[in-house]
Parts: C-alpha cells; sequence; structure tokens
C-alpha cells in the first residue's frame, strides 16, 4: 500500500485528505482514524477492465471477498471518476479497497493499480 494522508493545521478547515496509488484487493483500514463525514472520492481507474472501489463506513475490519462494502463505484476502464457528497456521508470508520468484480465475494485485484483519493473531516 502506497497510503497518505494530509490534515489540515486549521479550526476552520477540519479535512482531512487520504491517497492510495496502487489501491488493490487488500483493504485500506480506518483511512481518517476514526469517525467523521466522507465528502468527496476521486478514483483513477488505469487498467483495461472496470474496477470497482468498495467502501465500509461501519467496521475496520476487513475481509475483501466476505466483508460487504456500505458503498460501491463503478470505475470503467482507462477512466477517472470523481464522487461529490456536498453534506457528507456520516462514518464511524472509513475502509476501502478495489476490485475487478461487483460481487461482494469478489477477491480479485484490478489488473493495475487504482488511485483512490478521499476527502473527509
Amino acid at each position: 500500500m502506497a497510503l497518505t494522508t494530509a490534515d489540515f493545521a486549521s479550526t476552520i478547515l477540519t479535512y482531512k485528505i487520504a491517497s492510495d496509488t496502487d489501491a488493490d484487493a487488500t483493504a485500506v483500514v480506518d483511512v481518517t482514524g476514526g469517525s467523521g463525514k466522507l465528502y468527496y472520492v476521486h478514483i483513477d481507474n488505469q487498467a483495461g477492465n472496470s474496477s470497482y472501489a468498495k467502501f465500509a463506513l461501519t467496521t475496520s475490519t476487513i475481509t475483501v471477498g466476505t466483508t460487504a462494502p456500505d458503498l460501491m463505484i463503478e470505475v470503467p476502464a482507462t477512466s477517472v471518476k470523481d464522487v461529490v457528497m456536498p453534506d457528507g456521508i456520516d462514518f464511524t470508520s472509513l475502509s476501502f479497497w478495489c476490485v475487478a468484480g461487483s460481487a461482494d465475494s469478489d477477491t480479485t485485484a484490478p489488473a493495475q493499480n487504482v488511485t483512490v483519493r478521499v476527502v473527509a473531516s
């Protein structure tokens, strides 16, 4: 994993940006280190087939292929998708992973690395 995070050190802006440049079938667990709201997701899928970014909003105990995602975003082959949630989506623990198929049981890593960036507070 190549997970990096950045905090805004301000009482006005309390956002955290997390970026994983090699998202795959291994879960990135508890991205923000606690509860908050998810406001934005950027997914860059350069693989030659669709990839599915899956998010767990209530648990940091993830077993890819067993844990049912609370949110799933399909990204077609060689494309970028941005999802904005103006009011935010509440989470108690934000975790994510990317796989090649939409089924909850899928454990196949995308053909190439997928970049996932999130903005949360």
